[in-house]
């Protein structure tokens, strides 16, 4: 049975193939039940006949750091339309490799760096290579569902929408392709594990979400790895679906007023629909890069020293489970914060102005006048265009 779960430990699983290659096959370190796509595992079953354990590891490791310096490089553009220099992108992705969301995902042989890197570049791309970036959307929307949002948001914006369209079409061909591998009972079978998922709470360190958190007091007791909960208290399910609403509230006014809307409404319905889920695991954080890229791209002094100061919530000691003065509550406070910080960047917070018109009112009316004489002429005064 490919979707097996424990009732009670999602850790493990109820299947007796899977319970046997667990005990005498090679696995990650905490290995859990399989949740992804049919198509997956039959990709996968290829992969196993002609790759061994640890030759997939030693990959995985390779190609995780390759996707790391994407995910950045990609960001960067996103947001300047320039290539990331050497310099930055060297100290980024040295940083990004001493978070606690990469050094998760490689513990645990996680392909959160590929998809964030994926994410990042179709977001990047959309508009100049919509086929690639619309194929590539697709496919990290069918292994990871959150993704699935930017498809909808890229279908909003006219400039992204033959993306969104690829990138749609790309997904339902995969999920027809997992309907057609393992049939219409297994398909099911799959949809209704993500339904049992969606509607419990995983509670455990390394689910840093808002609702593993609170439930946490519910399991002191249990002997399970990664304890289920089944009823979670009700503002487990409603806080974050409420801070949630106001954020997005928030991003769609940013992106009302910034030249770059495309990347504050992309990036920050994904962040925000990470952060608001019922499972933030420690290598989800990665989808922090994009909001920090786009404020330490931004130029402005005090977000840039705000968002170094949230980031120190992603590294260790503050953001490792291990340590001592690790904050719980750290890597989702960080989420929300640069959230917000990207907002302010973008001019939602103070008022955003399009010239840099003289404030004293005596010199620009001066200087209005002296364009109304010259206004067939080139003005050289910075005024507004109702100016010239």
């Amino acid at each position: 049975m490919l979707y097996s779960i424990d009732p009670s430990d999602f850790a493990l699983t109820e299947d007796p193939v899977w319970a046997e290659k667990i005990a005498n096959g090679s696995t990650s370190a905490w290995p859990h039940p399989y949740v992804h796509a049919p198509f997956i595992a039959q990709f996968m079953s290829l992969v196993v006949k002609i790759a061994s354990f640890d030759f997939s590891v030693y990959l995985l490791t390779v190609v995780s750091g390759w996707a790391l310096v994407v995910t950045i490089a990609a960001a960067w553009y996103l947001w300047t339309s320039a290539r990331i220099p050497w310099v930055p992108s060297v100290l980024a992705s040295a940083l990004g490799w001493c978070t606690v969301a990469f050094q998760s995902s490689i513990y645990l042989g996680q392909t959160s760096p590929l998809i964030f890197a994926g994410v990042a570049y179709s977001l990047a791309a959309a508009h100049r290579y919509p086929l690639r970036a619309g194929i590539i959307l697709g496919i990290v929307s069918a292994v990871k569902l959150t993704p699935a949002l930017l498809i909808a948001v890229a279908l909003v914006f006219p400039s992204r929408r033959r993306a969104g369209w690829v990138a749609l079409f790309t997904g339902i061909v995969l999920a027809a392709i997992s309907l057609f591998v393992g049939g219409s009972s297994l398909f099911s079978d799959w949809l209704e594990t993500i339904r049992i998922i969606g509607d419990t709470v995983q509670v455990a360190p390394v689910n840093i979400s808002y609702a593993s958190i609170v439930s946490s007091e519910l399991v002191e007791n249990s002997a399970a790895i990664v304890p289920i909960v089944n009823d979670p208290p009700v503002h487990a399910i409603w806080v974050p679906r409420a801070v949630a609403a106001i954020l997005c509230i928030l991003v769609v006014c940013a992106a009302w007023r910034s030249n770059k809307a495309w990347a504050v409404v992309a990036i920050g319905m994904l962040t925000i629909t990470t952060a608001a889920g019922g499972i933030l695991w420690e290598h989800y954080l990665l989808v922090a890069v994009l909001p920090l890229a786009g404020i330490w791209t931004s130029g402005k002094v005090i977000p840039q020293r705000l968002a170094i100061v949230t980031a120190l919530l992603l590294v260790p000691p503050l953001g490792y489970s291990g340590s001592p003065l690790w904050i719980q509550w750290g890597g989702l406070i960080a989420l929300v914060a640069l959230v917000i910080l990207m907002c302010w960047t973008c001019g939602a917070v103070a008022p955003k102005r399009t010239t840099d018109f003289p404030r004293n009112r005596w010199k620009a009316q001066r200087i209005t006048r002296r364009c109304e004489r010259w206004r067939n002429r080139e003005c050289g005064h910075g005024c507004p265009p109702e100016h010239q």
